[in-house]
């Protein structure tokens, strides 16, 4: 099981527009999160530097959250989602 941290309004793999830390948004992805092909935009290419941030205990999620909320205005939603994995 992995866990991830979901700041209101964005999805648990997608992003609403808007400020996002570094990088911008593209069809709800951040530019930080995946490599853009540089040929053609519309294709994301494989890349050990890039990717969707997960946390793999309950406690390191739970910093996690209360790590992000410090930064978010008062009032904001912070929630977490998870993953099962079929193998577990």
């Amino acid at each position: 099981m992995v866990f991830r941290a979901v700041i209101d309004p964005n999805d648990p793999t997608l992003y609403k527009s808007g400020f996002h830390g570094k990088g911008g948004i593209k069809d709800g992805l951040r530019e930080c999160d995946y490599k853009f092909c540089k040929t053609n935009p519309d294709w994301i290419e494989a890349s050990r530097k890039h990717g969707l941030s997960f946390s793999s205990t309950t406690e390191h999620a739970v910093f996690t959250i209360e790590f992000l909320s410090g930064f978010q205005k008062k009032g904001t939603k912070v929630e977490c989602a998870y993953w099962i994995f079929e193998d577990s």
